[in-house]
């Protein structure tokens, strides 16, 4: 029998690759896919090519939203009583290879507690005319399992269990937080996460997205910094992904608490820092922050 997946899609202005995402969903190999959409208020044709995929296919359903933002959607979907043996968040504008969803499946399979599966990504870069991996498999194999909190993987990538599922709906994702970290810090701290150094998904950068990838460059690295954290006065908010470990799983990891406190007690919390497995500049990234309360 094949396993039931439910995924979870939120769309926002989507018309121009909709359809092609769609259709890379539906024709997933050896699983049933049950497509949940909520639409957050669009004002182009989005909904039209919904409900044209939904009169065709009766196994998507479209729900009609205000616009609250992309993490909050996502989130209205997860709150939601949706039955499935597994569940995976998508976006509108990408394009699945045929076996994503059952090669997730296949890696956390043989797992009965809380299981988060996440993958490389294929990034196909419409704006600089590029293709690549966006993770080095060293860089990852060093940091990304270890410091789950601070190494997110894309929600775009994510399948998890129903057992992940079941504890995701005993808690309440805080505000500031995205859909797909809280997923992540949730499904760490409780059970655990595979990393899948393949990718099954073509990524678009088209300037549009919710969420981007880092560019390449540093110049551009600084550029998006600056923009995003002094320019738009956003935050990494790192510390209140460790606040919510602490406050809500028996975690002890010394790095944590020092970034969850890092406003009340800053040496204490740099020098954890230098000590911590980090690269460099990374740790040289999250001291400047830091220093200007964004951590």
């Amino acid at each position: 029998m094949k396993n039931k997946v439910a995924v979870l899609l939120s769309t926002y202005n989507g018309e121009k690759y909709l359809a092609e995402q769609l259709k890379s969903i539906l024709n997933q190999q050896d699983v049933t896919v049950n497509l949940y959409v909520r639409d957050d208020g669009s004002t182009d044709n989005t909904l039209e090519i919904l409900y044209e995929f939904a009169a065709k296919n009766n196994n998507i359903t479209v729900f009609k939203g205000e616009n609250v933002g992309f993490a909050e959607s996502f989130y209205s979907l997860l709150k939601m009583n949706i039955g499935a043996d597994y569940y995976a968040f998508s976006d509108q504008d990408d394009i699945w290879e045929k076996n994503k969803l059952i090669t997730a499946i296949k890696s956390i399979n043989n797992s009965k507690k809380p299981m988060l599966y996440y993958s490389n990504l294929n990034v196909f870069d419409m704006v600089n005319n590029s293709r690549y991996y966006l993770y080095n498999n060293e860089y990852v194999k060093k940091y990304f399992s270890r410091y789950f909190y601070i190494y997110n993987g894309y929600g775009c990538t994510m399948v998890w269990n129903s057992e992940l599922m079941s504890e995701l709906k005993k808690l309440k994702m805080p505000k500031g937080m995205t859909h797909d970290i809280w997923v992540n810090l949730v499904a760490n701290s409780i059970g655990n996460s595979f990393y899948d150094s393949n990718s099954y998904i073509n990524y678009r950068v088209h300037g549009g997205n919710a969420c981007g990838v880092t560019p390449n460059s540093f110049y551009k690295k600084l550029k998006k910094i600056y923009t995003f954290y002094f320019k738009n006065k956003k935050q990494l908010c790192i510390s209140l992904n460790c606040s919510y470990i602490i406050n809500h799983f028996d975690m002890k990891d010394s790095l944590i608490k020092s970034i969850a406190n890092y406003k009340e007690k800053k040496i204490h919390f740099i020098f954890s820092l230098l000590k911590a497995d980090l690269p460099k500049n990374d740790k040289l990234k999250f001291i400047l922050l830091a220093t200007f309360g964004k951590l």
